[in-house]
């Protein structure tokens, strides 16, 4: 089985990509989690006003950068338990690149996700017994991003898998031919074109976009501090942020730009950036908890510091790759 071969589970920040590039990865393509999210576009936050969203197209992007490049994918569902059990052990005893839509809900290996409001996560099955499954998870979602690795009760995450009706995608690899400069500027040029777009910002209709998104949600708490609710609006609000692509994708751009060799200095500026951005998001737990107006407006005033930093530094990393 795979799991006793040189698979790793590397970490990405969103878990659809991380599946797709730790497979790519054991097949000895120089793909990774980050390089499919900027080649299928997912570099685009949005907020949509009315459902209280904000998001990347970081799950879409998964399914362009597999039609663009020619990954060949399969995805099944199946109506009952049995089936589908019996379609899991037989794929991953003969090695078929399994990867298994799971309800964030229904998972016990980090209590994450439990603030997860059943999202829908993905996940590699690599390894099967009896009673077991050896499972490879690319982003749990922690404070620190995470990966899990290792044997779990094949009826949890049989009853996690049940709650997506057993939805699933099997990858073929067969025949990529990738050409690795084309690749690396296009990257480039998708993360360069993505930085413009999000410092921009912009409304149209009922969604925000770039920097105008985040400033938009987060001058929703002043009307949602007065609800009954708002410390289960602000956990979720902050799932939303961590898990989303928000955050994601400032730690996809870091990535890349260390992959690149931008200057240290340029680096350590936007770690930098991203350290206040996760400041900001405990701020909002904090918020959440203490319903103080004197703790919005600190919340309020970091992210106003922040914004400004971060055109600074992004506007440095457009101006290298000139």
């Amino acid at each position: 089985m795979i799991y006793e071969k040189a698979y790793k589970t590397l970490q990405g920040y969103e878990c659809l990509s991380s599946c797709i590039g730790n497979y790519l990865m054991y097949d000895g393509i120089n793909i990774n989690a980050s390089d499919i999210f900027f080649l299928g576009n997912g570099f685009n936050i949005t907020y949509n006003i009315n459902e209280k969203i904000i998001k990347t197209d970081m799950y879409e992007a998964n399914f362009k950068f597999m039609n663009l490049f020619g990954v060949k994918y399969e995805q099944k569902g199946f109506k009952d338990r049995i089936s589908a059990i019996e379609f899991l052990k037989k794929s991953v005893l003969c090695e078929k690149k399994v990867i298994i839509k799971v309800s964030s809900s229904f998972i016990k290996y980090n209590r994450v996700f439990s603030q997860s409001n059943n999202s829908p996560h993905y996940i590699n099955v690599i390894g099967i017994k009896q009673d077991e499954v050896y499972i490879s998870d690319g982003f749990v979602p922690t404070r620190v991003a995470s990966v899990y690795e290792g044997w779990i009760s094949l009826d949890q995450i049989v009853s996690a898998w049940e709650a997506m009706e057993y939805r699933c995608l099997i990858l073929n690899f067969d025949k990529i031919n990738f050409d690795k400069k084309m690749i690396q500027n296009n990257i480039k040029f998708k993360i360069q074109k993505g930085i413009k777009s999000y410092l921009d910002g912009s409304i149209y209709s009922d969604f925000c976009y770039g920097v105008t998104a985040v400033r938009k949600l987060l001058s929703e708490l002043n009307e949602l501090i007065l609800k009954d609710n708002f410390y289960e609006s602000i956990v979720f609000m902050n799932y939303q942020l961590r898990v989303y692509g928000f955050l994601s994708s400032k730690n996809m751009i870091l990535a890349k730009i260390r992959d690149f060799g931008l200057s240290p200095n340029v680096c350590e500026g936007y770690e930098n950036v991203i350290k206040t951005w996760e400041k900001v998001l405990l701020l909002l737990i904090k918020v959440g908890i203490s319903k103080k107006l004197d703790t919005l407006d600190e919340l309020i005033s970091t992210v106003d510091d922040c914004i400004e930093n971060e055109r600074s530094v992004l506007n440095d990393i457009v101006a290298l790759w000139r």
